[in-house]
């Protein structure tokens, strides 16, 4: 199995797409809903966003070639690594095209070569390129839908950012 190069590029638009509606969302929040502990895995609507983009982060760096496995433990408690929602808001957008130059570089027959990187941890993994982009969009979903339920528990309604509204847009 696998999957082309283009349906990739859709779908890192589409988690584009999905992500800036939610960081346009929780710029309408104040401070404290945005640092409110929900007893959430991240604890806050912030901490989510704040976990997704770190993940983001440390994917990119693999598949631009860089060895993360030295990388100091991205945290929320460090004050040089945690970035505002504006901080988010100017740079995520470049985070996801160089991604989506990452795949116009591979094209369809690279995206279904080996890839090799190194977790946070230190152990080494292998896998076909397309399966660990297509995860980076998938744990970009998982987490935006908790950020949507803390808006819901918030009394906010949250942007309609599924897939297939992409689509339809």
């Amino acid at each position: 199995m696998g999957i082309s190069a283009d349906i990739l590029l859709t779908h890192f638009d589409y988690t584009l797409y999905a992500s800036s509606l939610l960081l346009e969302a929780a710029g309408k929040l104040t401070s404290e809903e945005r640092d409110r502990d929900l007893k959430a895995s991240y604890v806050s609507l912030l901490g989510t966003l704040r976990h997704i983009y770190f993940a983001d982060r440390i994917w990119l760096s693999r598949f631009e070639g860089f060895d993360t496995g030295s990388m100091p433990r991205l945290t929320l408690s460090d004050p040089a690594e945690t970035p505002s929602l504006e901080d988010m808001v100017a740079s995520w957008p470049d985070l996801i095209h160089r991604f989506k130059a990452c795949i116009e570089r591979y094209g369809d027959a690279g995206v279904m070569q080996e890839f090799t990187f190194t977790n946070l941890a230190g152990k080494q993994f292998t896998m076909p390129r397309y399966q660990a982009l297509l995860h980076v969009v998938n744990h970009c979903t998982l987490h935006r839908g908790q950020v949507m339920m803390m808006l819901r528990q918030m009394g906010h309604v949250p942007p309609s950012t599924d897939l297939l509204y992409y689509y339809r847009r």
